[in-house]
């Protein structure tokens, strides 16, 4: 220990440790210091054959198990390294190391914000670690967070801002790369650079920084400077950074041939990787040139056959092509490969959904992937949203508690519950799981904001205020917390402190429509329709209108005025003939007037902008049921297929097939819809019609006998009589 706090030479270090270990085999301390030098040297091979000793010598040692994950994290192995770390934090919350290792894992993984609050305990507990800092700067960095970054950082910058030289020049340059990179993320074009510029003083000659000074002075507009700067690194660097930067960047000005160019620079540094094939085909895409595409992607699996960005796009173009039988080989191959992977596997769950397959289908594919892998959060996120996104919110909740008890106080696990009990009517639980995240996150803002909305869901407008006002203390400019600042002061009858909300809104962002648009609404509802005229018509001068061009044709017929409604809608649309939002609004205002031949004009304008939208073909299909058209079974086929899964676009298809005499397909798709919403009164009077046209009485009657028990609760109980009627008898 004394040799390495003197930073002495590696070879005596490892001399000194291994003599301990011979005379104590099972020193944790010893086989935990050779395995930390393995790594640091990068032999990972020499770490793992020291894991294997320690395992032998302390089985059931906590390090061991520490340092088991540590070394699955440098071998890729992220969901082991994960599953080991929680299972170590529930006997030991309070180890700084653990915590920096669990949040290093949760960062590499994609989940941020549980990162943050793993790294936010380990800073607790030891502010004098940079590692820790730094990996918390690209916590906020990766939630788009770049104050909060720059003061974690602000320690680590002001020894980098000392006169003397610094002691740890890696820890300085890579504290500045991270505070040039929020200053980018800030807008400070300026400022980022003249971080970069510090840094590349600190390492003139580290590749990565050179690069990112080339890129920070892209970002200033400096674009034939820094792509001449790129060209210069990646010819004198035998690593990837800078080539790689050069591709996004001839990418991004749409400049296909030099791309291309670069990528051959790339491939000539890697001969025998798939990266630069498989890029060379995303450019061939883009030209496009699919059949090259195909020879690019052919290329990268034939280096590495397991490699998967080439895999998920050449089953995207199989799909593309009508072969989803193509892209599912391809997926069950990578299963095989590996069983424990997840993503394969979600893909397959991802293919069946969108070939219309039953929920149950899905979920069991989803099930399996969890099955596999259980410390891998990514399955069990899956499969709670695909549960609530086909409407069975009790399964959501089933695989939500599930995952807590794998994964416990797991921080997106947590919001899915909230989520699940909101869905499933239990506002009052889903407010105190959100309690629990704010308890874990005081600092975070998901977790008020739907401690707030839960809050709101369960009529507690006393406490709906109060979060709210603590959540807009801590993101004061968050767009989220001021639209649910506004809602709760109109539900607690205090519009005056709606209207400042959203007129301090249109002063932090002037150039913005949100404001305007909120303040808009704020006068709708208290019906001043010339105010809500007045906000709405600054809305629509901004760049991102989003809704206020149908909300301003809205409040003007509803304020009386539908000549200023029409005339503005006719210059809306001369002035933006794409505004695909604006048109399908016209539609559905066309069919509540049942006006159907301009509704479907509507509906039919969208399509030819935007011709997967999947309202808009569920809309015609209805439009043409209604007045007894054909045509309405394929623009009915195209919206499931569009949108798979959705109870309404489902039960317009079983519609367009008992008209298309599809009956027995009609009744099977029926079923599944109803099964999706038991309690919808709706798709059970459809489904006994489906039964009596398919001259199914006794089936028909017993939809029909529950529809009578509901009574005045069904507004639909005349034509349920009518049809009880026809059965001939009660």
């Amino acid at each position: 220990d004394l040799l390495a706090r003197q930073r002495a030479d590696p070879d005596a270090l490892l001399a000194a440790y291994r003599q301990a270990l011979t005379l104590k085999p099972d020193d944790a301390g010893a086989h935990a210091s050779l395995i930390t030098l393995q790594l640091m040297r990068r032999d990972v091979p020499a770490a793992a054959r020291q894991l294997q000793a320690m395992k032998k010598a302390l089985p059931r040692h906590p390090q061991t198990a520490l340092y088991e994950g540590q070394l699955a994290f440098v071998q890729g192995d992220l969901p082991r390294a994960r599953e080991l770390f929680q299972s170590l934090l529930r006997s030991r919350p309070d180890d700084v190391l653990l915590l920096q290792s669990a949040g290093a894992v949760e960062l590499r993984l994609g989940a941020p914000a549980q990162a943050e609050i793993l790294l936010s305990r380990a800073l607790s507990m030891d502010a004098g670690t940079p590692l820790t800092r730094r990996l918390l700067a690209q916590c906020h960095l990766a939630q788009g967070q770049p104050a909060k970054a720059l003061a974690v950082l602000d320690p680590l910058l002001a020894t980098a801002r000392r006169a003397a030289p610094a002691t740890d020049t890696d820890t300085d340059a890579d504290a500045l790369t991270l505070a040039a990179q929020a200053q980018l993320l800030a807008g400070n074009g300026a400022a980022a650079a003249r971080l970069f510029d510090r840094v590349a003083q600190l390492k003139p000659a580290d590749p990565r920084i050179r690069t990112a000074l080339a890129l920070s002075h892209l970002a200033g507009g400096q674009d034939d400077a820094a792509i001449a700067e790129l060209q210069a690194v990646a010819a004198s660097d035998p690593g990837t950074t800078a080539d790689l930067a050069l591709v996004s960047t001839h990418l991004q000005r749409q400049q296909y041939s030099a791309a291309l160019s670069a990528i051959d620079v790339l491939e000539r540094k890697q001969p025998d990787r798939p990266l630069a094939p498989h890029l060379r085909g995303q450019v061939q895409l883009l030209r496009p040139d699919r059949v090259a595409a195909r020879a690019a992607f052919g290329q990268a699996l034939a280096r590495d056959a397991r490699y998967w960005p080439s895999v998920v796009a050449l089953a995207a173009m199989d799909v593309q092509d009508g072969q989803p039988e193509a892209a599912q080989a391809r997926f069950k191959a990578q299963v095989k490969a590996d069983p424990r992977d997840s993503a394969p596997r979600l893909a397959l769950a991802e293919l069946a959904s969108r070939a219309g397959a039953p929920r149950e289908t899905v979920a069991l594919l989803l099930d399996d992937a969890v099955k596999a892998n259980p410390g891998d959060l990514g399955p069990r996120l899956a499969l709670i949203d695909h549960h609530l996104a086909t409407y069975n919110p009790q399964a959501a909740l089933v695989a939500a508690q599930a995952a807590l008890v794998a994964l416990p106080e797991q921080f997106d696990l947590l919001g899915r519950l909230g989520q699940a009990q909101q869905a499933a009517d239990q506002a009052q639980q889903a407010a105190g799981t959100y309690s629990r995240m704010v308890a874990l996150a005081p600092k975070a803002s998901v977790g008020y904001l739907g401690q707030a909305e839960a809050q709101l869901a369960a009529g507690d407008l006393v406490a709906a205020g109060k979060t709210v006002r603590r959540l807009l203390d801590i993101a004061p400019g968050s767009l989220p917390a001021q639209r649910l600042a506004i809602t709760a002061a109109l539900r607690q009858q205090q519009p005056a402190q709606a209207l400042a909300l959203a007129r301090e809104l249109q002063q932090q962002r002037p150039e913005q429509a949100v404001g305007y648009l909120l303040e808009g609404e704020v006068q709708l509802a208290q019906k001043r329709f010339d105010a809500a005229a007045a906000a709405l018509r600054q809305a629509v001068q901004r760049s991102d209108p989003a809704q206020a061009p149908q909300r301003l044709h809205h409040t003007l017929r509803q304020g009386g005025k539908p000549a200023d409604a029409d005339a503005f809608a006719t210059a809306w649309l001369k002035a933006h003939p794409r505004d695909a939002l604006f048109l399908f609004y016209l539609g559905d205002l066309a069919v509540a007037q049942q006006d159907w031949a301009l509704a479907e004009q509507r509906y039919q304008a969208v399509l030819a902008l935007q011709p997967g939208h999947a309202l808009a073909l569920n809309n015609i299909a209805w439009l043409r049921l209604m007045q007894q058209l054909p045509g309405a079974l394929p623009f009915a086929e195209r919206a499931v297929a569009a949108a798979p899964n959705q109870p309404a676009l489902m039960d317009t298809l079983a519609q367009a097939l008992a008209a298309n005499q599809q009956v027995d397909k009609a009744i099977a798709l029926q079923q599944r819809v109803l099964a999706m919403q038991p309690d919808n009164p709706g798709l059970r009077l459809n489904l006994a019609r489906y039964y009596l046209q398919a001259k199914e009485k006794r089936l028909a009657k017993a939809e029909l006998v529950r529809l009578e028990a509901l009574g005045d609760r069904f507004a639909g109980q005349a034509e349920v009589a009518a049809l009880s009627k026809g059965l001939g008898g009660r």
